[in-house]
C-alpha cells in the first residue's frame, strides 16, 4: 500500500508524485505527510510508525546454564554414580536405558532449565553477535549517553 498519494514535485504546469513509501503493514497509529520546502525540487516526505510493540518485553527464553560451578558439579555427580548394575546386564539395550537414565538425572539435577527474561540490550539479535561485539555495543552506548 502507498503512504504517500499526493503530488511531491510540482511545476507552474505539472504535479507528479515522484517519491513514495510503501508498506504492507500500516499500524492503527501512524503519520505521513509532504514536506514543503524550496531547498529541492521536489518536496520531502515522511512515515511515522505509532508505538513500537515491545515485543521482547515479556518475553522469556528456556536455557540451561552450563557455568564452571554446573559443570563441577556435574562431573562430581557422574563420578559418585554406581554404574556396577549397568555392567552386570546382559541386554545392551536396557544396560543403555540403564545409562541413561542415571546420566539424564544427573544432568537434568546440575543443568536446569531455567526461564530467562529476555532484555534488548543483552539478548542476541543475530546467530553472527558475539559476547566481544556485544560488550563493544553496551561500551558504545555508554559513551553515546555521555555526550
Amino acid at each position: 500500500m502507498p503512504i504517500i498519494t499526493k503530488p511531491t514535485r510540482i511545476f507552474k504546469t505539472s504535479a507528479t508524485l515522484i517519491d513514495h513509501i510503501y508498506t504492507n503493514n500500516i499500524p492503527n497509529i501512524s503519520h505521513s505527510g509532504i514536506i514543503i520546502n524550496d531547498v529541492a525540487d521536489h518536496f520531502g516526505i515522511f512515515f511515522i510508525s505509532g508505538p513500537k510493540s515491545d515485543s521482547h518485553a515479556h518475553k522469556s527464553i528456556n536455557k540451561r546454564i552450563f557455568s564452571k560451578n554446573n559443570i563441577s558439579s556435574f562431573n562430581i555427580k557422574l563420578r559418585s554414580i554406581d554404574f556396577t548394575n549397568i555392567m552386570q546386564q546382559e541386554c545392551p539395550i536396557e544396560s543403555f536405558e540403564k545409562f541413561y537414565t542415571l546420566y539424564k538425572d544427573a544432568f537434568d539435577v546440575c543443568f536446569p532449565i531455567r526461564s530467562i527474561q529476555i532484555n534488548k540490550n543483552n539478548f542476541k539479535h543475530e546467530p553472527w553477535m558475539t559476547e566481544a561485539l556485544m560488550l563493544n555495543m553496551k561500551e558504545k552506548n555508554k559513551l553515546l549517553k555521555k555526550n
